[in-house]
């Protein structure tokens, strides 16, 4: 019985040793913030569509404001459709944009990861030092979808990312 508990114990502790070993995950890097998660949105060309438009804010109870006062003070504050547009918001095809906080990878099987805090820190690190990433971060294009490389330990659904590699994306044109 007693040999019995010492080899389980050496077999448990093995196999958290490996658990630990940082492998290498690839696929697309996508924006973990994204709610429509299907497989064909996720592998479809980046939209320079917005995931949700918000509405405008009611006015409140008791208040009247003339109809051309309000429409002069929010003419700036609508949605502009300007040439960055996508690049501020949140994309319906879960690309990248300016918005993004949080990153998430998609592997050719389908299966999808979300990196830890500091896996987005260094996957928006890595997507900003690219030329595509610059671009996007100064509304010149939409969103992209680009391929990354993570070397990092998998628990669960989880990444905890220890390097994250962006390829440097193909851009799109400039509208």
């Amino acid at each position: 019985m007693r040999i019995f508990f010492i080899a389980s114990v050496v077999l448990a502790s093995a196999a958290l040793q490996g658990a630990d070993k940082p492998t290498t995950w690839s696929g697309l890097m996508l924006d973990a913030g994204c709610t429509e998660r299907s497989l064909d949105n996720l592998r479809a060309q980046p939209l320079d569509t917005l995931a949700m438009e918000k509405k405008p804010q009611a006015t409140p109870e008791g208040i009247t404001v003339d109809p051309k006062v309000l429409k002069a003070e929010r003419a700036e504050a609508v949605l502009p459709r300007t040439a960055d547009h996508a690049s501020r918001y949140s994309s319906a095809g879960c690309a990248i944009t300016a918005d993004t906080k949080a990153f998430m990878l998609l592997l050719g099987d389908g299966t999808l990861l979300n990196l830890d805090e500091g896996g987005n820190t260094m996957a928006f690190e890595a997507f900003q030092s690219t030329a595509a990433g610059q671009d996007i971060l100064n509304g010149k294009v939409g969103g992209l979808k680009p391929q990354a490389s993570i070397v990092g330990v998998r628990a669960g659904d989880r990444l905890k990312a220890r390097t994250v590699e962006v390829r440097q994306p193909q851009q799109p044109p400039a509208k």
